[in-house]
């Protein structure tokens, strides 16, 4: 076993250092503001922004049921109840692959995407959720499962990222 000099010691911990720090204090790369005119699903909105641009949301940080699973209507139907025609904010850190902006959704300062995961109706997406206040979320989550509320009154729920492999694999 090989024993790092102070040098590479000091370059390890630094590194190890700024990629935590990275992870811990990322900050959104825009602020929009708009009402919202459509809700695709559980994990998913349209904001028509103040110069009349729609902008596709992907929440960020969670993951709601598909449409054709169990607790996908419930979702978007909870998601609506919430958001559908209001003003929100939506700070964007990131675009996914399909070219959606990806952010968190605030209505009268209320974190819609955190709110989702307290109810019931969307997992906390560890794999993806990279912000400071994540483990709010996984306490979210583990509460919501605690309490049997929405998604888990379901015996065996399935996350929808695996949902999403197995259909890859059927064809």
């Amino acid at each position: 076993m090989k024993i790092l000099d102070k040098k590479q010691l000091f370059a390890f911990i630094s590194c190890l250092l700024f990629t935590c720090f990275a992870f811990a204090s990322k900050e959104p790369k825009k602020i929009i503001k708009g009402k919202v005119v459509n809700i695709s699903d559980g994990d998913t909105i349209t904001v028509l922004t103040k110069n009349n641009q729609n902008k596709k949301i992907r929440l960020y940080g969670i993951d709601a049921p598909e449409r054709k699973q169990a607790y996908g209507n419930l979702s978007k139907k909870h998601l609506t109840k919430m958001v559908a025609g209001k003003q929100v904010e939506v700070k964007i850190y990131d675009t996914d692959k399909y070219g959606r902006s990806v952010g968190v959704v605030s209505n009268k300062k209320k974190n819609i995407n955190k709110q989702m995961v307290k109810d019931g109706y969307a997992w906390n997406y560890k794999k993806y959720n990279k912000l400071s206040d994540r483990k709010d979320y996984e306490r979210a989550e583990r509460n919501a499962r605690g309490r049997k509320a929405g998604l888990w009154k379901d015996k065996k729920p399935v996350n929808p990222s695996r949902q999403r492999r197995s259909r890859k694999t059927k064809y």
